[in-house]
């Protein structure tokens, strides 16, 4: 698995665009607010990373709920990074 990070870092600090498109799925029972407790953490810590290693890059989210996730990548960014190259997919 060391192998796999490191290998997985050597090619993101060449990275002109970076998605995240991880995250724990809903589960039924569960509140929107539910979900993003869970899935707040993993965002933060691969925003702080993807700020880091490419910050020349295009960083987009597309975890749920994306309407908080962003703006909690947005707000990690701002300290860090130029948080307008944050870009946004979202199903209409």
């Amino acid at each position: 698995i060391l192998y796999l990070i490191v290998f997985f870092f050597m090619f993101l600090e060449e990275a002109q665009v970076v998605m995240l498109v991880g995250g724990m799925a809903r589960k039924p029972g569960m509140t929107r607010d539910d979900l993003f407790a869970k899935n707040a953490s993993v965002v933060e810590e691969v925003t702080m990373i993807v700020a880091e290693k490419c910050p020349k890059a295009l960083f987009g989210i597309v975890t749920n709920p994306v309407n908080s996730c962003v703006p909690l990548a947005a707000e990690v960014l701002k300290k860090v990074y130029h948080f307008q190259r944050l870009i946004v997919l979202y199903k209409i």
